[in-house]
């Protein structure tokens, strides 16, 4: 993206590698001029669960809103890239948190094109992210609540995630997996289904279970990818379409517009 990472202009482009092992993203859809967009991210604890031995990662994806397309087709949210390293052996995401504020801003601005499409931040363990892509000027999701006893709008920047929304949004993604919004010919109505090619987040998704005590957590490994995509699913009216670079036209290119537009006389143009 040149010198400056935190460009507002700068064009962002990924370089296609040939091994796993020297990627940072899986990209499953390359940005579509009129579709919305927006990035998620699930940042590690650094935990180490019990009995384990990998360390919590962070769960970062970019996401496409459901739409219809020209032939009346529901196309439903989709994950279309994801950030995963590897070693060889296993993919994970333990990126420092300025690593991953300088990805989360470039998701954002490639799928954005001349926007930004807004970054959605889990908190409150989110390592300043929120606050310093804030200073930066970013798009990050707001949460607003009202106050009834000092009648004020309070705004929180990112997605505060608690016991009672994480049964909720875990929910929102169930639903969307046992295709609940099936139409009586069978079609998935607007608003539902889910496309996930990514086969980590997939793994995960099955790994969760319900405890004795009704929560859900990870059966085995963890849970961020799982999160992220629950986090997207409840958030995905914030989408933001993706807008391309105009560029201007060569006199030749001007010249042949014109020429094309100009009303018909007779059987001349």
């Amino acid at each position: 993206q040149g010198s400056n990472p935190f460009s507002r202009k700068d064009t962002v482009t990924f370089d296609r590698v040939h091994s796993a092992n020297d990627a940072n993203w899986h990209i499953y859809e390359h940005p579509l001029a009129g579709c919305r967009y927006y990035v998620v991210d699930d940042p590690s604890l650094g935990k180490i669960p019990a009995g384990g031995k990998d360390p919590d990662n962070s769960g970062i994806g970019v996401f496409r809103a459901g739409y219809r397309d020209d032939h009346g087709i529901w196309r439903p949210m989709k994950l279309v890239a994801c950030a995963a390293n590897s070693n060889g052996k296993k993919l994970y995401c333990l990126w420092p948190p300025e690593t991953a504020e300088r990805e989360l801003w470039k998701a954002s601005k490639y799928y954005g094109g001349t926007n930004m499409v807004p970054i959605v931040i889990e908190t409150p363990v989110d390592d300043g992210l929120n606050r310093s892509l804030k200073d930066k000027g970013a798009p990050l999701y707001v949460q607003r609540k009202a106050n009834a006893i000092e009648e004020v709008e309070e705004t929180t920047y990112g997605f505060r995630q608690t016991v009672s929304t994480k049964g909720d949004i875990l929910g929102q993604l169930e639903q969307r997996l046992m295709e609940k919004f099936r139409a009586d010919d069978g079609g998935i109505l607007d608003g539902g289904g889910i496309d996930i090619p990514d086969l980590w987040t997939i793994d995960e998704i099955e790994g969760m279970v319900r405890k004795p005590d009704g929560s859900v957590a990870a059966g085995r490994g963890h849970d961020d990818r799982a999160m992220m995509t629950a986090i997207a699913c409840a958030v995905e009216k914030c989408a933001q379409p993706h807008v391309p670079a105009t560029r201007r036209l060569d006199k030749w290119e001007m010249s042949d517009r014109q020429q094309q537009q100009a009303p018909r006389r007779g059987n001349f143009w």
